[in-house]
């Protein structure tokens, strides 16, 4: 049974898991990042006329901070509409599963002079929502809720398996691939193959920013972000 590890944090990988065992796949969770709420603030909403969320852990966030519900939500994708949902949210709007579909999402059903649009977000982000939004007219407040903080080391059981072979490497995002990278300096990683998300993850992976022994033996891109998509390029991979 082909063994997909899953770098995404904890509460994040339960979905893809159950996905990938559906298939007939062996997932292991093997995280690197945790996710770290900021301590409790006030929000400020006065002049917000919707929310954009680009994360599942921005809705959770959020929704520790705030008790409002009422305001239309934009999702980047599916699992954190589902996120907003189940936060609450009666308004949820999801995008296609990256920032750029998310803006053009927003720039085409939401008028730029209705307010501002608030976007409960991770210090450390991977795409500019505000840049991507502001040739539209609409103006994007960032507000920082959480923290992904990476792993110091590789979770034992990737490890393991750098050093004895076989099975998949998931990375759902460019920063989660430069942590395992890394992490992984000066080693082989030729025993193991990777699935990315988008061509931006690959990308980190074929020119990584760390001198590697070895590459990872082959890379699967999703034709589109999300978990189905990802295992469909996978087995379409492994077929080949």
């Amino acid at each position: 049974m082909t063994r997909i590890f899953v770098t995404r944090p904890v509460d994040d990988a339960a979905a893809f898991i159950a996905l990938c065992r559906a298939r007939g796949f062996e997932a292991i969770a093997a995280p690197l990042l945790e996710i770290r709420f900021l301590p409790p603030r006030d929000v400020m909403l006065d002049g917000v006329s919707a929310i954009a969320f680009t994360s599942a852990n921005g809705v959770r966030a959020f929704a520790l901070l705030s008790a409002r519900r009422d305001l239309p939500v934009f999702a980047v994708g599916p699992a954190s509409a589902a996120a907003a949902r189940d936060a609450g949210f009666g308004d949820v709007r999801g995008a296609e599963g990256d920032v750029s579909h998310l803006a053009r999402l927003i720039a085409t059903t939401l008028p730029p002079d209705d307010g501002d649009i608030l976007h409960p977000c991770a210090r450390d982000l991977a795409g500019d929502l505000g840049a991507l939004l502001r040739p539209s007219g609409h103006r994007l407040r960032r507000e920082v809720i959480y923290a992904g903080e990476p792993s110091s080391h590789l979770p034992p059981a990737l490890d393991a398996a750098m050093r004895a072979g076989g099975g998949i490497v998931t990375f759902f995002s460019p920063r989660t691939a430069e942590i395992f990278l890394k992490l992984a300096e000066g080693r082989a990683l030729g025993l193991l193959d990777a699935a990315v998300l988008s061509p931006a993850i690959a990308q980190v992976l074929l020119s990584p920013p760390v001198p590697l022994l070895q590459g990872f033996r082959r890379i699967f891109t999703a034709a589109r972000p999300a978990g189905s998509p990802l295992l469909d390029a996978i087995e379409a991979g492994l077929n080949a």
